[in-house]
């Protein structure tokens, strides 16, 4: 009889483990909900020549998943795609070729500093656009593939 109220307990425990995971998962999708949406700005190479900046184009979708537009100044774009994780006000840009891209969140302006992919450091700004047409001059302006140096 002990025996078989050990497998019970065990199996209970199983499947609470499994159903927090879930729960978890379920919780974060729901908090990258409140940063959704179109998110536009600039970026520029911190202390440089002025080779490694432009415009950018954040739209983070419900599901988590992002598409991020950078288009340098004098250049073409570049496109970006991967999933959004959030911690307090942490939010992490993972792409899907394993770089990540950490920012900081006050209200609807997300920030940070990152890499480029040719070393140099790479401040990012950018405001998130509620409500109107708002053209921010994104698809006229400037590309740049910013990489993190953190790789997954």
């Amino acid at each position: 009889m002990n025996a078989h109220r050990a497998i019970v307990a065990l199996l209970a425990l199983i499947a609470l483990t499994a159903l927090t995971g879930c729960l978890a998962g379920i919780f974060e999708r729901l908090r990258v909900g409140e940063i959704a949406g179109t998110w536009r700005g600039e970026f520029y190479q911190v202390g440089g020549d002025a080779m490694l900046e432009g415009q950018m184009t954040l739209d983070i979708k419900q599901d988590g998943t992002y598409e991020l537009v950078a288009k340098r100044s004098g250049g073409g774009s570049v496109t970006e795609t991967g999933t959004v994780t959030m911690r307090g006000q942490s939010v992490t840009l993972k792409s899907d070729s394993g770089y990540w891209t950490p920012l900081s969140r006050s209200g609807d302006t997300l920030y940070g500093l990152t890499t480029h992919t040719t070393g140099r450091p790479i401040k990012i700004f950018i405001e998130r656009k509620r409500g109107g047409h708002d053209d921010g001059g994104a698809d006229s302006a400037p590309p740049l593939s910013i990489q993190s140096t953190s790789r997954a």
